[in-house]
């Protein structure tokens, strides 16, 4: 009898990363699928939009715990403190999504636009979709060749695709009647939204 929210499968498919709780007061757990048994990341901290890092063992999410969103890591099997993600201080994260590879983080910041960065090396701020309008959700392909978004820059709120990570190269439109938080298929070849 307990609220789950945002569910998130692994990477491997065998556990799946989830909020439970009401929002001012939930806790990211990790459900072992099998077993059933769940784990404890979280402590307080209020976390949303939980997203595994590319090789499972790891779950990433939002809180605002210490002031404004800022996006945290925390190892799955719950050993470890929570690490905060060195992003840039002056905008808010709130959403975010590692390429299959593990070498790019996608994310939203509040104002919405959304930006990357790679992991290793040059690390410097990429904007990926950065517009007067509100961009919101995001998705890489299972490929890491595309990303999937929410915007309202036709008056409501639809979902696009770009290229990854050259966004500024195209654009679709792919919802034709409205569309909210896109998921790519394992196949890569279909969005869900």
């Amino acid at each position: 009898p307990r609220r789950f929210r945002e569910p998130r499968v692994s990477p491997d498919g065998r556990r799946v990363a989830v909020v439970v709780g009401p929002a001012s007061d939930a806790d990211l757990w990790v459900v072992d699928a099998e077993s059933a048994t769940l784990t404890r990341l979280s402590f307080g901290l209020s976390p949303h939009h939980p997203t595994w890092t590319p090789d499972g063992k790891s779950v990433a999410y939002v809180s605002n715990v210490l002031g404004p969103d800022r996006l945290f890591v925390k190892r799955a099997d719950g050993s470890g403190p929570s690490e905060q993600i060195p992003l840039p201080a002056d905008r808010p994260t709130n959403l975010a999504a590692y390429s299959p590879d593990g070498q790019w983080l996608a994310y939203r910041t509040l104002p919405r636009d959304l930006f990357a960065r790679r992991l290793n090396g040059d690390t410097a701020t990429v904007p990926l979709v950065v517009t007067p309008f509100e961009e919101m959700d995001l998705a890489l392909s299972p490929d890491g060749r595309w990303l999937a978004y929410t915007s309202d820059e036709s008056g409501r709120f639809e979902i696009y695709v770009r290229p990854f990570p050259d966004s500024k190269s195209a654009r679709w439109q792919v919802s034709t009647n409205g569309g909210a938080e896109p998921h790519w298929a394992h196949s890569g070849r279909e969005l869900l939204f």
